[in-house]
This record gives structure tokens, C-alpha cells and sequence, in this order.
């Protein structure tokens, strides 16, 4: 069982939070309390036989491959680090809920605010902490739609 200070950190592979190892989480967040403002490059396999190097950029909360430049979004779930560096550039997001708007958790705010960074014109799936469900998060048309439901909600910046 792991502490309830124990960092867990985790990558959003295809819509989907995945934690990374102990030992991993471990030094993700060693490097972002001491410095979130460099990028910390280390070695993983993800079960692959070679590992490989891997950049973690804490502003933008975004592991980068460094064969292949493909970025995806990290977050803290649990123990260690907040989830988002005080400094980050981002916005708040709300949806609309029973006619009245509702803040996203840190969380799933800073997922949403890595998907826009990365394709603000292009629909994306997420899973979101209050659900196991998967969503898509369309942009251009401000909304989420719930995939097995189908059920669309308005989506916008707190101003």
C-alpha cells in the first residue's frame, strides 16, 4: 500500500490517467518541488526492453518523448507536489450543470488546459476524476459530451 503523503504521479495515455512506478513518481516529484522551473529528463521503459528519455516540462505539465517530441499531459493525483505549478499559465474551466456553472477540480482543469494547449481546434477524449467515463472535450463547439450517454454539456472559461 503506498502512504498518504507518497506522490502519485500519472500521464494521460489516450484519454486514460496512468500512474507511473514508485520509484519514477518518486523523482518526478523530487525535480518539481525543487525545481519546477527546469525540465527534468530521465530514463523509463515502460516495459519496453531499452528505456528511453523522457523530458518533463512542470510548466506545461508535459512529459516529451525525446525520440519521437510527442507530449502528454502529467498530473500529481495524490500526496507530494500540487498538481499544477502556482506559476502555471492556465485558465479556470467551468461546465453548466443544472443552469448553473461549475468549476472543474484542479485536476481535471489542468487536463483540459493541456488538451486546449496541444489542439485548441480538435476534439479530444478525457476521462474525468468524477467519472470512469470517457468524454470528449470539444472546443470549438465549447462542450463535453459524455460517449456512452451521449449527454452534451456547455463547457467554457470562467471570466
Amino acid at each position: 500500500s503506498v502512504a498518504a503523503n507518497t506522490p502519485i504521479w500519472e500521464c494521460c495515455l489516450d484519454g486514460i490517467w496512468k500512474e507511473y512506478p514508485q520509484r519514477d513518481s518518486q523523482k518526478i516529484d523530487s525535480h518539481y518541488r525543487n525545481s519546477p522551473q527546469t525540465e527534468l529528463q530521465i530514463p523509463m521503459a515502460f516495459g519496453a526492453p531499452a528505456p528511453t528519455m523522457y523530458r518533463f516540462n512542470f510548466q506545461r505539465m508535459e512529459q516529451i518523448n525525446n525520440d519521437t517530441n510527442v507530449a502528454r499531459p502529467i498530473r500529481c493525483k495524490a500526496g507530494g507536489a500540487h498538481s499544477a505549478p502556482p506559476s502555471s499559465p492556465s485558465v479556470i474551466w467551468e461546465c453548466l450543470v443544472d443552469n448553473k456553472w461549475i468549476e472543474y477540480n484542479t485536476n481535471d482543469n489542468n487536463l483540459l488546459n493541456a488538451l486546449y494547449s496541444k489542439s485548441p481546434n480538435a476534439p479530444a477524449k478525457a476521462t474525468l476524476s468524477f467519472s470512469s467515463l470517457e468524454y470528449i472535450i470539444d472546443f470549438k463547439q465549447m462542450v463535453q459530451i459524455n460517449q456512452q450517454t451521449k449527454v452534451r454539456r456547455q463547457i467554457r472559461v470562467k471570466s
